[in-house]
């Protein structure tokens, strides 16, 4: 809607009503409370903001430095699975927009909910996928982040909406070519 800009600054300018000041922070009025039914107003801070931004570039980060060590690229990635109760809630498209994850087609990605547990009940149910555990263990690698000296660089690039490098998202950079446009269009990533 035009109300960040790339670096995830607030643009008060577009909707000035929808803004107000709370402890010397700007936040923007996502639902009033009548709309709600609350007691206060659904809003959104500049800190918030900053600290999705700060996340998502290191989760978007991690994901390159790791496909990049084995000589592959987002394209080349043929599923991904997201784990954890709290990846059922995403949007897989607003994930995509604001850069989280990459732009991939939403066919490949997929949520596997609490996989920790699955996995741990599946193995102590079946000897065949005990033994699966260790065949899978061997073949895993670890990659400390902090210390490549590639990671810092993407995760600063990363940091941005959707990234600093927008060919890397050839579709959310038309839809905001669009918007800067001014014209409604639907979303590409739908």
């Amino acid at each position: 809607a035009g109300i960040l800009d790339r670096s995830g600054r607030f643009q008060v300018d577009r909707a000035p009503e929808r803004f107000s000041n709370s402890d010397g922070s700007v936040e923007f009025r996502l639902i009033c409370a009548a709309e709600s039914g609350g007691e206060r107003d659904v809003t959104i801070s500049q800190p918030d903001v900053e600290n999705l931004i700060r996340t998502k570039g290191s989760i978007y980060a991690a994901a390159d430095s790791l496909v990049q060590s084995v000589g592959l690229s987002f394209a080349d990635v043929q599923k991904v699975y997201i784990a954890g109760a709290f990846g059922n809630k995403l949007d897989i498209s607003s994930c995509i927009a604001i850069g989280l994850l990459p732009e991939v087609p939403a066919e490949r990605i997929q949520f596997i909910g609490n996989s920790c547990v699955a996995g741990a009940k599946a193995a102590m149910l079946s000897r065949r996928m005990f033994d699966r555990v260790y065949e899978i263990r061997d073949r895993i690698s670890y990659q400390e982040l902090m210390v490549d000296p590639a990671y810092m660089d993407k995760y600063t690039s990363a940091c941005f909406l959707p990234h600093t490098d927008v060919s890397r998202f050839p579709l959310v950079a038309r839809r905001l070519a669009g918007q800067r446009e001014g014209s409604c269009q639907g979303d590409p990533m739908g």
